[in-house]
């Protein structure tokens, strides 16, 4: 497989005109987010998939870009400053810069600067190659404008309902991977490269194709309201210990009752709650962004009739969750008795079932964004864990000879 491309076009020219008056005098991409510029966060995801350019264009308020960026470099990266002293919109924006490819420049990765975006790039430049493609759009399902019309082999056949042809309806995420031979073809002209696109899926059927983003985070910034609601989803929230989260949810904490056994940056122990009773009560720390979704999906679930413990009480802001105490034996432990206990494991078969079965439609029905399923970078990340955290230290020839 080819290497993943060196460079990356970020779209930072735009007016941000939809978040006035917070970008009267800010670009949209360089608008806070964690005490950042939020374009940071795609440097970082770019850089870590192979990345070690970026060709930014600019407009509006550019002397901002160099504040934020003052030796012109981020990480370990190279930047290049393009400023356009008359915007040139998407598609001149890129015609501008194309001729800073090189020969060895295969192909340019291409992020809209105001998009966060927690995608497999690896995934997406492996189809892009594999294809044969001129430029592969990265899509979702769902999104505020499901304009990019997709058939059952991945090729985009519309843009925009412009061409009134047939295929699935997706959301262009404003990411894709061009070749340089498509970058140096764009028109010189003030227009969105979406016409390009058109043209191109019109002159050369399969010439742009996409691929389907099922990460956890998309985000496309619309409004002033919506960035705040972005902010207090990513910005690091209150963390609170167990203690703290009892009190909270006017629980007394259960003497021996901390859970060792827990999951990803969660702690988990018994309570007695003046309200509910008995309960588990659940703190997370906020390291992991699919955490949040613990509670939303415990509720899908049990609503889809599945046996999935109760939330009784959710805090998102503190990260804290009050669930149904389902008892102390888990399947496991059943299964050592004399007698093996079918029923029991059947149903936990059923379970299983009903869970891919009808828990996927229930979540997908709900509009909840499950993280990111396996993929060769995930994997290879699973295995980089393994190696770290469980093997690291440990004598593996013991009794070898």
């Amino acid at each position: 497989m080819a290497n993943f491309p060196r460079k990356a076009f970020i779209l930072g020219a735009g007016l941000g005109t939809r978040l006035k008056p917070l970008t009267d005098n800010t670009p949209k991409p360089l608008l806070p987010i964690a005490g950042e510029p939020m374009v940071m966060r795609a440097l970082r995801h770019l850089i870590r998939a192979g990345v070690g350019e970026f060709i930014i264009n600019t407009h509006h308020c550019a002397e901002a870009w160099a504040t934020a960026f003052p030796t012109n470099e981020f990480e370990t990266a190279k930047i290049t400053f393009v400023h356009e002293p008359i915007l040139l919109e998407t598609g001149g924006g890129l015609a501008n810069v194309a001729p800073l490819l090189n020969e060895s420049d295969m192909d340019l990765v291409i992020w809209n600067g105001d998009i966060l975006s927690e995608c497999d790039l690896l995934a997406l430049f492996n189809t892009h190659v594999k294809t044969g493609a001129e430029s592969t759009l990265l899509v979702r399902n769902k999104g505020p404008n499901p304009n990019v019309r997709v058939d059952n082999k991945g090729i985009v056949t519309d843009l925009r309902n412009r061409l009134n042809a047939k295929g699935g309806e997706y959301q262009y995420t404003g990411i894709c991977i061009v070749t340089r031979s498509f970058a140096l073809s764009v028109p010189a002209t003030a227009e969105s490269l979406v016409e390009h696109f058109l043209r191109r899926v019109s002159e050369k059927a399969g010439s742009i194709r996409a691929f389907l983003d099922s990460s956890i985070l998309w985000e496309d910034i619309g409004t002033p309201e919506a960035y705040e609601a972005l902010r207090k989803k990513l910005e690091p929230r209150i963390t609170v210990s167990l203690e703290e989260a009892a009190r909270g949810q006017h629980c007394d904490l259960i003497a021996g009752g901390e859970i060792v056994r827990g999951g990803s940056a969660r702690k988990f122990a018994r309570c007695q709650s003046t309200t509910h009773g008995k309960g588990i009560l659940c703190v997370d720390d906020g390291s992991k962004p699919e955490n949040q979704l613990y509670g939303p999906i415990a509720r899908t679930l049990r609503q889809a009739g599945l046996n999935v413990p109760n939330v009784l009480a959710e805090d998102s802001d503190r990260g804290v969750l009050l669930l149904e105490d389902l008892g102390t034996q888990d399947l496991l432990a059943t299964t050592q008795a004399v007698t093996f206990p079918w029923s029991a494991y059947a149903s936990a078969i059923e379970q299983a079932i009903r869970l891919h079965r009808d828990g996927a439609a229930a979540i997908q029905t709900a509009g909840i964004t499950l993280s990111e399923p396996f993929s060769p970078a995930l994997y290879r990340w699973e295995r980089e864990y393994f190696m770290e955290h469980a093997t690291a230290g440990a004598r593996l020839d013991r009794g070898v000879q």
